[in-house]
């Protein structure tokens, strides 16, 4: 079992959640970027071999979509369609 924080891996780069503590204004979403397209499993058998793929998150649903925040480049915003809100997801560094 793997105990993952709660990240989206987009474009290469892994971004940060804080647990949805800090959301993101709806004036403040910029671009939609992509979507989550891959799960990332809870049970790994060859963890040291295993690669996050790109478009992927341990807690958000596949179809999740996520956005530019324009005035942070180090940052996207993910959306959560049953609360209706944007959360604030840090570059990792």
């Amino acid at each position: 079992m793997v105990d993952w924080i709660d990240f989206v891996k987009y474009n290469g780069q892994t971004y940060e959640g804080d647990w949805s503590a800090t959301t993101v204004a709806e004036e403040n979403i910029g671009e939609l970027l992509g979507s989550i397209e891959n799960s990332v499993p809870s049970e790994i058998r060859n963890f040291s071999e295993y690669t996050v793929p790109d478009n992927a998150s341990p807690y958000r649903s596949v179809g999740t979509p996520f956005y530019a925040v324009p005035d942070n480049e180090n940052a996207i915003a993910v959306y959560d369609k049953n609360k209706d809100t944007y959360y604030l997801y840090q570059l990792k560094e």
